[in-house]
């Protein structure tokens, strides 16, 4: 079964469980596309971690 990750809009209560704003929950296909129609969520985008800063060399003298 696939899996889809959805970003909470607001409050959703979902099996018992209720999430926050903001929180990623994994639901089916189907699902997603419903809490989308509605508004309730939006599709979760992984975002690529930020490299670390290059370190800068003091400069002597």
């Amino acid at each position: 079964m696939a899996v889809v990750k959805v970003v909470v809009a607001n409050r959703l209560v979902r099996d018992g469980k209720t999430y926050k704003g903001g929180d990623v929950v994994d639901v089916s296909p189907g699902e997603a596309r419903v809490l989308f129609i509605d508004g309730k969520a939006r599709a979760h985008v992984d975002e690529p971690k930020p490299a670390a800063p290059a370190v800068k060399e003091a400069k002597n003298g």
